[in-house]
């Protein structure tokens, strides 16, 4: 998933992150429900968010702004999405106007939430954590690992029977919540 169209400037009006998404009036001051618009605004309002194959298959992003499925053919969409989300820190953040120069526009925030993805199919990459993106297939189809994103509790552990479980890290997961890792030994198919 892209954070944003990359034919066009990340501050360009038309990009969803570069202003407030529109919702109704009662619930403008009710940060979830912008927060929601938001997200909903990113997968409606990006072009190339609409397309299935987009979503199942972005590696990469040209310099033409294409989507690639190869790693390697242009930047990942994964420091994109992070290099975004470092932008935005809330809904009062100030935009850079049309007419100030790019460095000054570099030091301007969106006004947005920093949103995390979670994301597989990307057995190549591995495991992938980055502070806004968290690539999580360790490749279990072809007889590596199997690893999962837990949320919650995170002192409960569950016993393995199998004794092939590791606990990864503890990593920061969107605002302020914390998550785990944990993986599990696959066979081979």
């Amino acid at each position: 998933m892209l954070p944003y169209d990359p034919t066009r400037s990340v501050r360009d009006k038309k990009q969803p992150l570069s202003h407030l998404p529109t919702i109704s009036r009662a619930s403008a001051q009710d940060v979830e429900v912008i927060r929601n618009a938001q997200e909903l605004a990113i997968l409606n309002q990006v072009p190339q968010n609409r397309k299935p194959f987009t979503l199942l298959n972005v590696r990469d992003v040209t310099r033409k702004g294409k989507v690639s499925r190869k790693s390697g053919d242009g930047r990942p969409w994964t420091e994109m999405w992070n290099e975004v989300q470092k932008l935005c820190k809330g809904f009062e953040s100030e935009l850079a106007e049309e007419d100030e120069s790019e460095d000054l526009k570099r030091k301007k925030y969106l006004p947005c939430y920093p949103t995390t993805v979670v994301y597989g199919h990307a057995a190549k990459r591995g495991l992938d954590i980055k502070r806004w993106t968290k690539g999580i297939d360790t490749g279990c189809v072809y007889g590596r690992r199997l690893t999962a994103l837990v949320f919650g509790d995170l002192k409960h552990k569950d016993i393995d029977d199998a004794g092939d479980s590791e606990e990864l890290e503890e990593l920061r997961f969107g605002d302020s919540g914390k998550a785990r890792l944990v993986s599990v030994k696959c066979r081979a198919p």
